[in-house]
């Protein structure tokens, strides 16, 4: 149910991946500084800060105390003053190529994706062999909605370094996003093969095995993942789907429930939960599930979807059909919304609305095999054999190509 975007940039949680590739201050020149680096080793991120900063009022011009400042701030999640030193760092020294990685690795995070672009072709310039600088360049080309461009500069990356194992988890992403699962999955594997453990990448590998049929290999990977990362209420939600397509409510209901109790306002896990009572035929507990997730995240068609379900379970059909024309005016190609509008509509003996709903929703996806066959139960509601037969020839026609 998740974004692209939100694959690409929450679900994925690199910052310390990309935190390994920042450039750092390599050896201390002075005691001051190697008391600073002890601390930032430590794990200490606001005392060196601080240690940083008294060094640089007395040596206001190095550029290397100052570009560690940018990656601790960076590390930190303060990504505005992470750009900003390491836009001080490159002013003492313009085409120092490790300055020039941290303003851009800094500018995407402020969203200033055309700056990275051009700082890392000025640092590749200089450098072919700079893979973090095409890293980087891909992440800047995703962020401008640009992902053959961004899966290009990511085979640069491998092409200067093999061992950048980042770069085929970021790859990996991006053939996800245009739909290339198979590519995909190669550039998982090429990942977790080189020594990769990050929790996110189990959880995306377990995404693109579901896209592929592959339903118990994505159980297995989304186990994986939460061996190493037990809390990660993302990949506790998309276990429990897969349970649920699987067959097992029971335990698709324990991943629902635990994903709620560590993020109370996951919506996944509401929905999750309401298909599951759903499918136990428990539509007086999916309902309040449904709606929960609906006011959670209104953008979302399978919410309402499952909602409907849950109503015509309670033989409410009235309420289903202004909910299936909000859906329709969120999508006029929702599938869900024509369905279950034209069954809300003959559960009331509504035939001549039930056909009609069906007939608009033929008209703009004439090759949607389901349309016709639910036409044909309702044409045998009202006796009309001939039409039905029809319907149903057709049904089995498509669902066979």
């Amino acid at each position: 149910m998740l974004s692209r975007k939100f694959i690409i940039r929450s679900c994925i949680c690199l910052v310390a991946l990309h935190c390994c590739c920042m450039p750092r201050m390599a050896v201390a020149q002075t005691k001051e500084q190697q008391a600073a680096l002890d601390l930032e080793h430590a794990g200490k991120t606001d005392e060196a800060i601080v240690a940083f900063h008294a060094i640089l009022k007395g040596s206001p011009t190095d550029g290397n105390v100052i570009n560690e400042l940018s990656a601790l701030y960076y590390t930190k999640g303060d990504f505005a003053s992470a750009y900003k030193m390491a836009g001080d760092a490159l002013k003492q020294q313009p085409n120092n190529p490790a300055f020039m990685v941290s303003r851009a690795r800094a500018a995407l995070e402020v969203n200033k994706p055309e700056e990275t672009l051009s700082l890392m072709d000025a640092a590749i310039a200089k450098d072919a062999t700079l893979a973090y600088g095409q890293v980087l360049r891909g992440e800047a080309l995703e962020a401008k909605n640009q992902p053959q461009q961004a899966i290009g500069a990511y085979s640069k990356a491998l092409q200067a370094n093999p061992q950048m194992v980042l770069a085929y988890n970021l790859r990996g992403t991006a053939f996800y996003g245009i739909s290339r699962y198979e590519d995909a999955l190669k550039d998982f594997d090429k990942f977790l093969e080189g020594g990769g453990v990050t929790p996110s990448v189990y959880n995306m590998r377990g995404m693109t095995q579901i896209r592929l049929g592959n339903r118990s290999a994505a159980i297995a990977d989304y186990t994986k993942g939460l061996e190493v990362e037990p809390e990660n209420y993302h990949m506790l939600a998309n276990r429990g789907s897969a349970f649920l397509d699987a067959g097992n409510p029971a335990l698709a209901n324990a991943d629902f429930e635990k994903a709620i109790i560590l993020n109370g306002k996951l919506a996944d896990g509401y929905y999750g939960l309401a298909r599951v009572y759903n499918a136990e035929k428990a539509f007086a507990k999916a309902l309040p599930m449904a709606e929960k997730a609906i006011a959670l995240n209104g953008v979302m068609l399978p919410y309402r979807a499952v909602k409907c379900l849950a109503l015509i379970g309670l033989d409410l059909n009235k309420e289903v059909i202004p909910l299936t024309d909000k859906m329709l005016s969120m999508d006029e190609k929702s599938s869900d919304a024509y369905i279950f509008k034209a069954t809300a509509y003959s559960n009331l003996d509504d035939y001549a609305n039930a056909i009609s709903t069906l007939n608009t929703a033929i008209g703009k996806m004439p090759d949607n095999y389901l349309f016709y066959s639910l036409r044909a139960a309702i044409f045998r509601f009202q006796k009309n054999n001939t039409a039905a037969d029809a319907d149903d020839a057709k049904a089995k026609a498509l669902s066979s190509k």
